[in-house]
Formats: C-alpha cells, structure tokens, sequence
C-alpha cells in the first residue's frame, strides 16, 4: 500500500510514466502527441489570429475579403487578396514559439512511438523518458507565447 511519504513518488510515476509496467500511459501520452501535433498544424495554418469585418490574418498571410469595410485594420490599402502577413515582431516571434512547439513535439510522440515498439525494457524507458523530457520542453514555448500576448 501507499504510505504518507510516497505520494510524490507515485505522482513522479503518473505524471512521467517512466516506471508504470504496463504501457497504458505510453499509449496516451502517443495519443495526446498525436493530437497535439494535428492542433499545433491546423494552428500554424489558420488565418483567423486576428480577425475584423472583411479581414483575418494568421501567422503567414492575411486577408483582405470583397466588401471589407475601410479603413482597414494597421492602415492597409491594399485589394481584396491574401498577401504575406505584415512583418511585425510579435508575429514572428509568435510563429517561431508555435514552429518549436510543433518540431519538439514531432520528436517527442516519434520518440513515445519508438519506446512503444520496442521489445528491449531498457531501450524502451529510455525513449520514454527522453520523449518526457522534450515533452515537457515543447510546453516551454507556449508558455512564453502565453506571456507574450497577454502580459503586456
């Protein structure tokens, strides 16, 4: 049984799954990076950051729709198209957190991928624990995307 003393050892297992024996955290931690890599696309690749009547624009490119009133948000004169984003600091600093976000994770879930078809114990938490640790390292950056946007 569990005693007072070892609950941070049982949450150091829960949390990192390096010592749990069957591989059912393995398997959701795959899962959620899997999940994370889908969001962290459809994220990079939407337009609609910011958004105004008859104007969106993402991290790459913006929009200008048909009858977008004028003026146009940042005093863009421009016709109705997508055109490259502006290059203003805090969208690329945003699109450079989200692009780490995305390579550490990649790395991370192949790594969780490879520790889960490995037949060798050692082997195997080795990966676990190294995908861990560049999972935990791939939250870094949303972290600081976090305070850049809403910390001003």
């Amino acid at each position: 049984m569990v005693e007072c003393g070892d609950e941070a050892v049982l949450v150091v297992i829960l949390v990192t799954g390096i010592s749990f024996p069957t591989p059912f955290l393995q398997v959701i931690a795959f899962i959620c990076g899997l999940i994370v890599i889908i969001l962290m696309i459809m994220a990079l690749a939407s337009t609609d950051w910011l958004m105004a009547a008859g104007w969106r624009q993402g991290l790459f490119i913006h929009c200008i729709g048909e009858n977008a009133p004028t003026p146009l948000p940042f005093n863009q004169q421009a016709a109705p198209d997508c055109y490259q984003a502006r290059d203003v600091a805090y969208i690329r600093a945003a699109a450079a957190l989200c692009i780490i976000t995305l390579i550490t994770d990649v790395f991370a879930t192949v790594l969780t991928g490879l520790g889960l078809k490995s037949k060798d114990h050692r082997t195997k938490y080795k990966y676990y624990r190294v995908a861990v640790y560049i999972m935990v390292l791939s939250f870094a950056p949303l972290k600081n995307f976090y305070h850049l946007f809403y910390h001003f």
